[in-house]
């Protein structure tokens, strides 16, 4: 089991990428979709942007960003584990 520690030891970076969204996001969607990282990240064993890279190179935020109209059905962990299947 990796410890919080381990997750949370992020660089910060820069990214030279316009701002791509038109409206914000919800509260609900936001706090999912950190739930859903957070899962991940421990999941995987890595800091939180070493996650967000491996999600970026194999187009995994698209299925973070659906993930959200599965919370009924799926819980974040569910969630987290289908995604770190995709990406291995």
């Amino acid at each position: 089991m990796c410890k919080l520690n381990d997750i949370l030891n992020t660089e910060v970076r820069s990214y030279d990428g316009e701002p791509s969204a038109k409206q914000g996001m919800s509260v609900e969607r936001i706090r999912f979709n950190t739930d859903v990282m957070f899962a991940l990240a421990k999941r995987l064993e890595m800091p939180l942007d070493r996650t967000m890279e491996l999600l970026r190179t194999h187009d995994g935020f698209r299925r973070l960003y659906r993930s959200f109209s599965r919370r009924h059905e799926a819980s974040a962990n569910e969630i987290a584990k289908e995604l770190s299947l995709s990406l291995q």
